[in-house]
């Protein structure tokens, strides 16, 4: 684009009128790349990214964290049972291992009347398909303790509520500090019990879970701005979906007389959904659109007053000026002849000198034509002189 700064001076065999169009041209051109690129530059600025899904199959998922809650009335898990991927199973009496290890945790207690519990296997063991030592289902017993108090909470039979987790994202219990936007939605989620599912007293809920996982972008991420892979902030939360069947008695798994219902958890899809933020203009980006319209403003200002002439030399050229070898002190009487030649030249007479001087001007004058310059303007010229010489001749024969 530097070409079009030499607009300022009028250049061989050009009028001042066409000067002045060419110049005017030239300007708004510049003019018009100039507010171009400030538009690409407001665009990164005020870019909002958007959202690209993808998926992934996982063979195992993390056990979720499970919030367990009754109103008007305490609640106690009577037993967990454990499937594994061979179908045998493990029951532990109140979600306690043998040794010693508890999986149910309760929470603090704001208000007297919410009586909640955590159950959450602490990444000890997972959900999968095919994998040994694996996990199919979790089986959960509860009993709420006062039926008559429950009831008296709700215009439906006894009920308690749950909320599923990602154990790598729990901010209802103080495991997680959201930090990022959506961080902080998914949290206003999680406490308007927007992933909850009920447990009704004399039904079993069968609970089927997929994993989602939101990739954000860190505020003022230089990597994304740049258009390079971010540094993403993954935030992952457990959908659930849910239904409900009515128990009956003869259950050898189920005592009416110590359980009031039960509900069961397993992985519905081992597909992972990803969501990624995607800004839409980035610097790199920016560059190759710049480049595009770059190219189209040089081909509209060639396409009007023609290419530009060709230069050999770049910044490199002239920041290194001083180490280039000069021809010699005097450029202005640099022998036509090469020294390395002098004595074979010599030896030529004066009629060979000039018909080889016309021969390497002829290849000269070939190869700037071919490769370097458009000479049809030179030729041009050269025909308007000799016309004009040959008028002039004539001229001067008729006087």
């Amino acid at each position: 684009m530097l070409f079009m700064f030499r607009t300022g001076r009028t250049m061989f065999k050009e009028t001042t009128s066409f000067h002045y169009i060419r110049v005017v041209i030239a300007t708004l051109v510049l003019l018009t790349y100039s507010l171009y690129l400030s538009f690409l530059l407001y665009q990164i600025w005020t870019d909002i990214p958007v959202i690209q899904p993808a998926h992934e199959f996982l063979s195992t998922i993390d056990v979720p964290d499970i919030e367990i809650c009754g109103w008007n009335s305490d609640i106690e898990i009577v037993r967990c049972d454990f499937t594994w991927q061979n179908w045998s199973a493990t029951q532990y009496e109140n979600c306690q291992t043998p040794d010693g290890f508890q999986y149910i945790y309760a929470g603090p207690r704001p208000d007297p009347t919410v009586f909640c519990y955590l159950f959450t296997a602490n990444y000890t063991t997972s959900f999968g398909m095919g994998v040994p030592d694996t996990l199919r289902t979790i089986d959960f017993y509860y009993k709420i303790l006062n039926l008559t108090s429950a009831i008296k909470a709700s215009v439906s039979v006894a009920t308690i509520a749950m909320q599923l987790f990602s154990p790598d994202f729990n901010p209802l219990w103080n495991k997680s500090i959201p930090t990022t936007t959506m961080d902080k939605f998914i949290d206003a989620d999680f406490k308007l019990q927007g992933n909850n599912f009920a447990g009704i007293q004399n039904y079993s809920t069968s609970v089927k879970y997929r994993k989602l996982t939101y990739r954000t972008i860190p505020d003022h991420d230089f990597r994304d701005i740049l258009g390079l892979t971010p540094n993403y902030h993954n935030t992952s939360v457990f959908i659930a979906s849910t239904t409900y069947f009515p128990l009956h008695g003869n259950n050898s798994n189920f005592t009416a007389s110590t359980d009031t219902g039960h509900f069961g958890v397993s992985v519905g899809s081992f597909v992972h959904e990803l969501k990624s933020e995607k800004r839409s203009h980035t610097v790199l980006g920016s560059l190759g659109v710049a480049g595009g319209g770059f190219g189209v403003i040089c081909g509209i200002y060639i396409l009007l007053f023609g290419e530009p002439k060709y230069k050999p030399w770049g910044l490199m050229h002239r920041m290194l000026n001083s180490e280039i070898p000069q021809i010699g002190g005097d450029p202005d009487n640099i022998p036509l002849v090469s020294p390395v030649y002098s004595k074979n030249i010599s030896r030529l007479t004066h009629e060979e000198r000039t018909a080889r001087l016309e021969d390497r001007i002829y290849e000269l004058e070939s190869l700037l034509t071919d490769y370097f310059i458009d000479a049809s303007p030179l030729r041009k010229i050269s025909e308007k002189r000799v016309k004009k010489k040959d008028t002039s001749d004539y001229e001067g024969l008729t006087v």
